[in-house]
């Protein structure tokens, strides 16, 4: 069952890391588009899940190491500033996420492919 919410918060989590890049696509533009401002105000809980249900699956559950990685970088890369107010470790994390969000679409773009292949229970990269 925590794989499904993973899945899920990933797919989700892409949607809205991925937005400038999937808007660009004639077909599905404008539905992206209005799902992103849908998502917009869960931001902070969606990247939250997918920190926290990243760095847990990925502590464990053995071997799918890479789908773990890409929702850890979506939540984190969500997050953003409201990293800074974490006690110990928040400057770390702030600055990473600083660093990850020059590839914010590319890692929204795999965080939508590892829900979807998490959700088919398809796990080429384990």
């Amino acid at each position: 069952m925590i794989y499904f919410f993973f899945d899920v918060a990933c797919i989700l989590s892409g949607v809205l890391l991925g937005t400038n890049l999937l808007s660009k696509q004639k077909s599905i533009g404008n539905s992206v588009a209005s799902v992103t401002k849908s998502l917009t105000p869960y931001q902070f809980t969606l990247g939250s899940l997918t920190l926290i249900l990243g760095t847990f699956l990925l502590i464990f559950r053995s071997g799918c190491a890479i789908h773990d990685i890409v929702g850890m970088a979506a939540g984190i890369t969500l997050l953003g500033a409201k990293l800074n107010d974490v006690p110990v470790i928040g400057n770390v994390l702030s600055d990473v996420s600083n660093w990850l969000d020059t590839y914010r679409d590319y890692i929204g773009i795999a965080a939508i492919i590892i829900g979807i292949l998490g959700l088919l229970n398809i796990h080429i990269l384990c």
